[in-house]
């Protein structure tokens, strides 16, 4: 039969009063034929009970440790899957950073080209407006001495004129002058 200790653990195991009390139930039940059939394999059920909760348990620990296995193994994945992407990421970061320092140097180089095409052209116009009022002014001087020369040949050919008036009263006194009056005339 069972032993004190052993109907303490038995009283305690909820699992065991359980079964004891469903074959209890099942003997009472059923023809006592059938019952004391029904004890007997209720016997071995119990012996075999422990190892039947040790295989449970193990069942259940496998299948815990493989649930457990495959959310390490779809966390290492996303791990590894944000870990490349945070490589790639990295990769246009410093492609769009050295794109963002050849474009700045790009634009550093046209500001200095500009600023001395500004420069340039400032020099070339400082250069032009020189050059006008150089024109300019060699005009005026060429004026001047173009007027200065009408003045001295309009002076010459007053003086022309004067001198060929006075020539022809002199010849047209000569001419005259032996009859005296073109002096009268005059």
């Amino acid at each position: 039969m069972i032993n004190p200790v052993q109907l303490s653990q038995l009283k305690n195991n909820v699992v065991y009063l359980w079964i004891l009390k469903t074959t209890a139930a099942l003997v009472t039940m059923i023809p006592v034929t059938a019952g004391r059939t029904a004890v007997i394999y209720a016997k071995q059920i119990i012996a075999f009970l422990p190892s039947l909760f040790m295989v449970a348990i193990t069942v259940l620990t496998m299948l815990y440790q493989s649930w457990t296995h495959s959310l390490a193994k779809k966390k290492e994945v996303k791990i590894t899957e944000l870990e490349e992407k945070l490589k790639e990421e990295k990769k246009e970061r410093k492609m769009l950073q050295r794109s963002s320092e050849l474009l700045l140097d790009c634009v550093k180089g046209l500001q200095k080209k500009l600023d001395s095409e500004v420069i340039c052209r400032k020099n070339f116009e400082r250069k032009q407006l020189k050059k006008q009022e150089e024109y300019k002014h060699e005009a005026d001087n060429h004026k001047e001495q173009l007027n200065s020369l009408k003045n001295v040949l309009k002076e010459t050919i007053l003086g022309m004129e004067d001198e060929i008036k006075s020539t022809n009263k002199f010849n047209s006194l000569r001419t005259s002058g032996s009859s005296g009056d073109a002096i009268r005339a005059h």
